[in-house]
């Protein structure tokens, strides 16, 4: 068993790393080789092949990393993550919660709101505790598999020799080397960061085929579907319709001004000269920007959600910008004496609020495409509270100064058309068309990252995960993009069947598929190493906290149906 080339490595180890003799010592000759072929947990293609040469030698087999693909994948900033997870957050469901949160009252709204955003930052904690805990079941599953047949036999020689060496008459048996244990993490804190540490993508779909019975997982993926095909068909058919009502509107405060209308059977009256809008339809326009805005998106289908990082940077500026356009443009109105005595609280008005706002804070369903890129996975927690902070922030402000700027009868369902209906209150050209823009930046932002996470649970669906063939690589994106395009081109009245089943959808993805996935990856952990504890676990996400969210999922589910049937 080349004893000899064994012996000439121990000694040149003992001699030059005093780490490598007493891991050694510690639990015998497996630890030598890990030290070689794991240098700190992580194997990369590179130096892997170098230290496979090594090692075969010696006539042991190393260990490849569980992050091989991964490693391949661009990676980001945490501040960068910050953006991406904000921007999902914020849809055009921003602009429909000022009337529903003036009509409610703010003694109602503004609590109601405070908790969504707390269940919400539950959930998105639970389902990063569940990348983790799948990481941690593939790594002790992938490791249990490498482990050669002959690995008792190999080690007991191996081992006879290094007590030799070392002088050590331990009474540990080498035939008890545990292989879900990393033998230069000792300190159980330090081997569970490495062992939960977020270093292969999982999608929802894959932790639902690892966690969940097969009842489970098909309930999973028609949710899932259902949902993410429903909003690719909104926002492939609410973009164009939106830049149709932008081009086709005068929205200048010059004579013969027009309000923003989505009506494609209206003829184009564009507020400025252009042969082309003026001689063509709105549905013709439309058409033609549906066709543009799949150009210029759809590529990003067939790349990684990293790859829209400059997309993602200038969207969000714009969107910022646009928000604090509307809270300086109402407090300056109100500065001015056009302030008004907001409701307190309507009970009546708390089913709508409910409909309206209950999915504001929805990121879930593409967190492991955003979060597993991220470089300092130790600070997720910390970016969540920020991202939950600073969203919540701007939808109060957004919301308190339109109760008291806007009478409650007079706000608009799209709040960025009071600014439009009045040219007292918003007076720049420049500045009303770019609010009108608002809700075509913000989908547009989505769209590619919604696109990508329908991608990837569609190849792991059918189990074609790891399959990097061209083929593939090509047809997945297109039949994530190809339904949701199909239908934008042949209707443009969607909302009504994509608004009710993914409202069903969306809690399910937002409240109850965290959760379940969360208890699942806890019980499997504990089952493969009950020693095992996740570091990115919070003590609020607690067994009592996931009743709490199915009661608050239930009661969400009853208002939205009675917004539903009342609407």
């Amino acid at each position: 068993m080349h004893l000899g080339l064994i012996r000439q490595i121990i000694f040149s180890a003992k001699n030059h790393h005093k780490l490598l003799a007493s891991c050694a010592w510690t639990s015998g000759a497996p630890s030598v080789f890990s030290w070689f072929s794991e240098k700190k947990g992580e194997n990369h293609d590179k130096n892997a092949k170098k230290e496979n040469k090594k090692l075969v030698k010696a006539g042991l087999e190393m260990t490849s990393s569980n992050g091989a693909e991964n490693a391949k994948e661009g990676s980001y900033s945490i501040l960068t993550g910050f953006i991406y997870v904000s921007n999902l957050m914020v849809g055009t469901g921003a602009l429909t919660m000022p009337l529903a949160v003036a009509t409610a009252g703010l003694a109602v709204s503004v609590p109601m709101l405070c908790l969504l955003c707390v269940f919400s930052f539950v959930t998105c904690t639970c389902i990063v505790e569940a990348m983790s805990g799948a990481n941690a079941v593939r790594k002790i599953q992938a490791k249990r598999r490498r482990q050669p047949a002959d690995v008792s036999s190999s080690s007991s020689s191996v081992n006879s020799q290094l007590i030799d060496v070392n002088g050590d008459n331990s009474d540990e048996s080498p035939n008890s080397y545990d292989d879900d244990q990393d033998p230069l993490l000792p300190r159980q804190a330090s081997r569970n960061k490495e062992l939960f540490q977020i270093s292969e993508r999982v999608e929802l779909g894959m932790m639902a085929k690892m966690f969940f019975n097969r009842s489970g997982t098909a309930l999973f993926y028609a949710c899932m579907v259902i949902y993410l095909y429903g909003d690719l068909a909104i926002y492939a058919v609410a973009v164009p319709k939106n830049v149709v009502s932008i081009l086709c509107n005068n929205l200048t405060c010059r004579p013969n001004m027009t309000l923003p209308d989505n009506n494609l059977d209206l003829p184009c009256s564009p507020g400025f000269h252009s042969n082309f809008l003026e001689r063509s339809s709105r549905r013709t326009v439309y058409h033609v920007v549906l066709g543009v805005f799949i150009g210029v998106l759809g590529p990003f289908a067939f790349f990684d959600v990293s790859k829209t990082k400059l997309l993602q940077l200038m969207t969000s500026l714009v969107r910022w910008i646009s928000f604090l356009s509307m809270i300086i443009l109402a407090i300056m109105r109100i500065a001015n004496g056009h302030s008004v005595t907001p409701v307190v609280a309507d009970i009546s008005a708390v089913p709508n609020l409910f409909g309206v706002a209950v999915y504001s804070f929805m990121c879930q369903h593409s967190l492991p495409a955003l979060l597993t890129p991220i470089s300092q996975k130790s600070k997720l927690t910390s970016m969540f509270v920020g991202d939950f902070v600073v969203v919540l922030t701007f939808y109060m402000l957004l919301c308190l100064t339109a109760a008291f700027c806007f009478d409650h009868k007079t706000i608009q369902d799209l709040y960025t058309l009071n600014f439009l209906l009045d040219c007292q209150v918003c007076s720049s050209d420049g500045l009303r068309y770019f609010l009108a823009a608002f809700p075509v930046l913000t989908l547009s932002t989505s769209f590619p990252i919604i696109t990508v996470t329908l991608r990837n649970n569609l190849r792991s669906l059918v189990g074609m995960d790891d399959d990097q063939r061209l083929v593939w690589k090509i047809l997945f994106p297109i039949l994530a993009m190809g339904p949701p395009i199909i239908l934008a081109f042949f209707t443009d009245n969607l909302e009504t069947l994509v608004g009710i089943t993914g409202s069903y959808a969306g809690a399910g993805i937002q409240y109850v598929i965290p959760v379940a996935l969360v208890y699942f990856a806890r019980k499997s952990v504990a089952a493969l190493d009950p020693q095992a504890k996740n570091p990115h676990r919070l003590k609020i996400n607690s067994n009592g906290t996931m009743i709490v969210v199915l009661i608050w999922t239930l009661l969400a589910i009853s208002f939205v149906t009675y917004n539903h049937i009342a609407g």
